[in-house]
């Protein structure tokens, strides 16, 4: 019996999300190997989770004296989770990284509402009604804005800069998309009509703060729902730990009965008795023609599922179920300091350059303005080729959520710092 039909008769877990297995053991060693494309975790430079490889390793020798017909490995012998992950399944409980992905929402929740009543703490004065809705709104809708524009974006500058190298092209799209965000927080502090010095002792400080605010909030939300779309991705291929290694015995079991029943149907398929026996099966399908549809329908979602989990392994290296919960933490509250960081940094340069009306400008030209403006582009755009693929894949995401955190702080220092904030 193969391991995806031993599955679905046997655990109700869905086997067949990876590409399909041969019944014999030493086929869906090599099948695993050179049929479909590895792992990128057992790739060289990658954490090797013990699957099963055709080398001089021991159990490399035992997989060849089964296949040479003298003994097989028990479950004893082999890496059930290595074994599992080659078949594209792994080891875990759906429902219980559901419950602690709600650390992720819940620490981002946490980080706003203890940043939200910083300005009440340098005592600045508050704005009049309709304070803070206007800024929450703009804020987000600005930020919604910039998110929805970026795979149009992306793809115009494909068409038009077609020609130049995959990693040119990608640093010109980030950098692009890192102008525009910069640019609508710009355009949200002119809509707002903020003005007045930049200063932590100025209304200015307060409205500008709950614009990032709204920024942050949208940017929190779309990460959330984004991060358990893509945990969704592994409902159906999780194996709870005390049926791995049932799972992988049955199936061990079944492999002989399965080679029997494979060379009982060539036989049958050449004799006229075959044919009349076959002849009731074809009744059968025209019968059950909605199943039918129907089972197709679930296997072409199972291989949407499938191209997009290797789509994300791809980008982060390992399997999103293999990523600690606390480094998702991370990268969020990552998010927020980056966000605060570079609205009060655009906003305090912006304020204090000769652009902004009614204000007395601290400098006699926009020069300054502009070269902030430049820089925060440069180290925007440098952190998204970061996190993108295939720079995320290698410096792993533990790094990139350090790395992130840490310019995060630096951002939001320099921010306060610009509103005399740390004076």
């Amino acid at each position: 019996m193969g391991l995806g039909k031993l599955a679905a008769t046997a655990t109700a877990y869905r086997l067949a999300t990876a590409a399909a297995a041969d019944d014999s053991l030493s086929s869906t060693a090599s099948s695993s190997a050179e049929g479909r494309r590895r792992p990128l975790l057992n790739e060289p430079g990658g954490s090797n989770y013990g699957a099963i490889h055709r080398s001089s390793s021991p159990e490399a020798l035992r997989w060849t004296v089964a296949e040479n017909g003298v003994s097989a490995p028990t479950v004893d012998e082999i890496d059930v989770e290595g074994l599992l992950e080659d078949h594209g399944l792994f080891i875990g409980s759906y429902d219980h990284l559901v419950r602690l992905w709600a650390f992720v929402p819940l620490s981002t929740v946490l980080a706003l509402a203890l940043l939200a009543p910083i300005p009440a703490l340098f005592r600045t004065p508050a704005p009049p009604a309709p304070f803070p809705f206007s800024e929450l709104l703009i804020g987000a809708a600005l930020w919604t804005l910039a998110h929805q524009l970026r795979p149009p974006l992306y793809a115009a500058l494909a068409s038009v800069a077609a020609p130049l190298p995959a990693h040119i092209l990608a640093a010109l799209a980030a950098l692009t998309h890192a102008a525009l965000r910069s640019a609508l927080r710009v355009a949200g502090v002119v809509a707002l009509r903020i003005t007045g010095a930049a200063s932590v002792d100025n209304a200015a400080f307060a409205r500008v703060w709950a614009f990032a605010l709204g920024c942050a909030a949208a940017d929190a939300i779309a990460g959330t729902a984004q991060g358990y779309a893509q945990l969704a991705l592994y409902s159906d291929v999780l194996v709870a730990r005390t049926d791995a290694r049932a799972l992988v015995a049955a199936w061990l079991r079944g492999r002989s009965a399965s080679k029997a029943r494979a060379h009982a149907r060539d036989a049958s398929s050449t004799s006229p008795a075959g044919a009349e026996l076959r002849r009731p099966l074809r009744v059968v399908r025209q019968n059950s023609a909605a199943g039918a549809r129907l089972e197709l329908e679930r296997e072409l979602d199972a291989l949407v599922a499938f191209k997009a989990r290797e789509e994300l392994e791809e980008l982060y290296g390992m399997h999103v179920v293999h990523i600690p919960v606390f480094v998702v933490c991370l990268l969020r509250v990552a998010s927020l300091f980056l966000l605060l960081g570079f609205t009060l940094i655009l906003a305090a340069a912006y304020l204090a350059s000769p652009l902004a009306p009614l204000a007395l400008p601290h400098t006699a030209s926009v020069a300054p303005f502009w070269a902030i403006f430049a820089a925060a582009c440069v180290l925007h755009a440098a952190l998204a080729q970061v996190h993108a693929p295939p720079l995320l894949a290698r410096v792993g995401v533990h790094v990139a959520a350090y790395a992130a955190l840490l310019v995060g702080l630096g951002a939001f220092f320099a921010g306060l710092a610009m509103w005399d904030g740390l004076s």
